[in-house]
């Protein structure tokens, strides 16, 4: 089980790797910063804060056993999601603003922010 030690919210002074959707922290962007604990290990995870809000939009936390969510299973989820909401099989495409080839997933994620809160 992951231990939240702390978390803040800093604005960058640097880039940054967000650790979901693996796209840059641009410097003068505020991010999330949390120091947690697992197996014994202390680490720092930073993401992006619009990332973090999805996780939570898109319930992605119901099923993690207490071990959180990791980039791979954050964009796995993103995939889905955007598979089951956005995908034309008919036409092999996914809806303008939803295609992971032609956007970045923060990109994405910016725009399913913008769409489930239009609701």
């Amino acid at each position: 089980m992951i231990t939240e030690l702390n978390r803040s919210y800093p604005t960058a002074r640097k880039e940054h790797r967000c650790m979901y959707c693996g796209g840059t922290i641009k410097v003068g962007e505020k991010y999330e910063r949390q120091t947690n604990k697992y197996d014994n290990q202390i680490y720092d995870w930073v993401c992006h804060l619009e990332c973090q809000e999805v996780t939570g939009l898109l319930n992605m936390f119901d099923n993690d056993m207490g071990e959180g969510i990791d980039g791979e299973h954050f964009v796995e989820y993103l995939q889905e999601w955007l598979f089951y909401k956005h995908y034309n099989d008919e036409t092999d495409t996914y809806d303008e603003g939803f295609d992971p080839d032609k956007l970045s997933y923060h990109d994405i994620v910016l725009n399913i922010i913008k769409e489930l809160k239009a609701k």
